[in-house]
């Protein structure tokens, strides 16, 4: 009786020396405060886990400015879980015209975004209010379904973060119109709002029917010495734009040198198309809570390329 008495509690002093004690954390936190929930491992590392919310209320050094700031969920684990909210308030001191607010509302699966991500920004500029109001679905952090921002994006990108069908996207005083297949484009076209003059005139069109075949694309990827990059086609970036792409077509008598910087200026639209998009995503981003992965994913658009193309030309 002894013995099994004496394991017993042995047993009882083990299981509470691993048990997860919640505790409250209420203090200073990034530049602001914070109340949380967390509980110790093992290793006296700090685990969020539970209710949280962060409050930041500042003033610019010119003491002209006012601004709140609260960020509140869920942890689970260290990881964001469930709904997560942030309101953020900011106005002038000196001229109650001027006022900044909005909210931007997500749901988050162990700490990565999934499902709908709503932005909305109200501002107040000398008495002229507007407004702006941003919705993006994600999968995993992967940028995922109809992306429409104003009358400035209009596209679709499929489940798998692949761009896909029609797009219209205006940058700068440019409209872009390009049509994708399997996340790699298969026409772009970029003319100038103000007269329509066509600056590029990009088309893969005879190889549509073979880019929507998966098996058909890897043999014709193979025949053609299409290179790889991050898991799709070549990427924009990866040559330093250094290549020639299919569609872009020089004329003879241009020399070399000519020849590259028409092919750099052509492709830098591609270049603007691609880093546009995931500008369009920094509303979503959260600076302030590092906790988990908080990456935004945007599977660039892929071009046609051959690295033979360039070796043979240049």
């Amino acid at each position: 009786m002894k013995f099994f008495f004496g394991c017993a509690v042995i047993l009882l002093s083990l299981n509470r020396s691993n048990a997860q004690i919640t505790k409250i954390y209420n203090g200073d936190y990034e530049n602001g405060k914070a109340i949380y929930q967390y509980y110790e491992n093992n290793d006296l590392e700090r685990i969020f886990s539970g209710n949280f919310t962060y409050t930041n209320t500042a003033k610019t050094s010119l003491e002209e400015w006012s601004c709140k700031h609260i960020t509140s969920g869920q942890f689970k684990d260290n990881l964001k879980n469930g709904i997560w909210e942030v309101k953020w308030d900011s106005k002038s001191e000196s001229n109650k015209y001027y006022i900044y607010s909005g909210t931007r509302i997500g749901n988050y699966q162990k700490g990565l975004r999934t499902g709908e991500f709503i932005y909305h920004a109200k501002n107040n500029i000398d008495g002229k209010p507007s407004e702006i109001i941003v919705k993006a679905n994600f999968k995993q952090n992967v940028l995922i379904g109809k992306i429409l921002f104003g009358k400035g994006i209009d596209g679709e990108i499929g489940e798998d973060g692949l761009f896909k069908g029609s797009w219209k996207m205006m940058i700068g005083g440019n409209e872009y119109l390009a049509e994708f297949v399997n996340g790699i484009y298969s026409k772009l076209i970029v003319r100038k709002i103000e007269n329509g003059e066509i600056l590029l005139k990009y088309s893969t069109s005879d190889y549509s029917d073979t880019l929507r075949d998966s098996v058909k694309c890897k043999i014709f990827m193979e025949k053609h010495r299409l290179k790889y990059y991050d898991g799709g086609l070549l990427d924009l970036k990866a040559y330093g734009n250094k290549y020639l792409t299919e569609g872009l077509v020089t004329n003879d008598g241009e020399t070399k040198q000519e020849k590259f910087w028409k092919h750099y200026y052509e492709t830098q639209f591609f270049d603007l198309f691609a880093e546009e998009i995931t500008r369009f995503t920094k509303v979503f981003a959260d600076a302030n809570l590092p906790r988990g992965s908080d990456e935004i994913i945007v599977k660039r658009p892929f071009v046609l390329v051959t690295q033979d193309s360039w070796d043979k030309e240049y």
